[in-house]
């Protein structure tokens, strides 16, 4: 999904490292280390301390629930 909007804006990806744990991600932006993209809804469970948030236009990706018959 990111690839794929970065690549609609002409703009180039230097991806170091991929990380799925917030605490983690959060450390490494505010160490400098570079940037993350997170959802909405991890917004509201992380201190913000010390960095700046912003929402990334015309990004959005979908939830769907799947479930055994």
């Amino acid at each position: 999904l990111v690839e794929r909007a970065a690549a609609r804006s002409n703009q180039k990806l230097d991806v170091v490292m991929e990380v799925n744990y917030v605490p983690v991600l959060m450390s490494l932006v505010r160490s400098g280390a570079g940037f993350t993209l997170l959802p909405r809804s991890a917004i509201g469970t992380i201190d913000r301390a010390g960095v700046e948030v912003m929402k990334v236009a015309d990004l959005a990706y979908q939830w769907v629930l799947v479930h055994s018959k």
